[in-house]
């Protein structure tokens, strides 16, 4: 499936241009205050992977358990996700920015954090250079649903690691 340029979703100026801020590495997130930074604002938030190459998938991921449940698929799953070439892999909302991507940064590096959405990122070889940016907006529901429309809309599917609407 090719990007239609026109899409906010196909590069990063398109999201810059959108409205979204930050474009801040999980790995750095994770630092000893990486989180500062974020706004404690309700809003929505986008994770990017900006590497050109075939993402390599693992088995079992980094993903922490949560309630006894394992977070893990089958690679074929991840497979049958994948849309080549489009950067965004997963669209969230939350109620506090800050507060929302750090429990999914933590969930990401296996903590037992209630962040289940997503959780195909973490089955990503290359999870920690993934890129999180996010746009405060006060309605984070509608809005989310709106960005998951458009992406919808522009390339027939949701994200990567968005496994519903």
């Amino acid at each position: 499936m090719t990007i239609p340029k026109t899409s906010a979703f196909a590069d990063l100026p398109s999201l810059r241009e959108a409205g979204f801020d930050g474009f801040e590495r999980v790995r750095d997130l994770l630092a000893p205050g990486g989180l500062r930074a974020l706004p404690r604002d309700p809003g929505v938030y986008v994770v990017i992977r900006d590497s050109t190459s075939h993402p390599r998938f693992i088995d079992p991921g980094t993903g922490g358990w949560f309630k006894a449940t394992d977070p893990n698929v089958r690679v074929a799953a991840l497979r049958s996700k994948w849309i080549d070439g489009v950067p965004v892999v997963y669209i969230g909302m939350a109620s506090s920015i800050r507060s929302r991507i750090g429990q999914l940064v933590r969930f990401g590096v296996g903590r037992p954090v209630g962040h289940k959405g997503g959780r195909f990122l973490w089955q990503l070889a290359d999870s920690l250079d993934l890129l999180v940016a996010w746009q405060g907006d006060p309605d984070p529901f509608r809005k989310e649903r709106e960005l998951l429309g458009a992406f919808a809309d522009a390339y027939g599917a949701l994200t990567f690691a968005n496994l519903r609407w």
